[in-house]
């Protein structure tokens, strides 16, 4: 994804997502560990697995 795009507040949207403290907890791990926010992994990942991006 282009880094202009993610950074355009105009081009975000709000999403809610219901998951267990325990999975909660291990995202925030996982992307602190990356030095990453939890949007971005989030978005990594739809750009890997519904957009066929890497």
């Amino acid at each position: 994804m282009a880094e202009a795009q993610v950074n355009d507040p105009e081009r975000l949207d709000k999403f809610t997502l219901s998951i267990t403290r325990e999975d909660k907890k291990a995202l925030k791990q996982y992307a602190a560990q990356q030095e990453k926010t939890v949007a971005k992994v989030v978005r990594e990942w739809i750009d890997e697995k519904c957009k066929g991006e890497k």
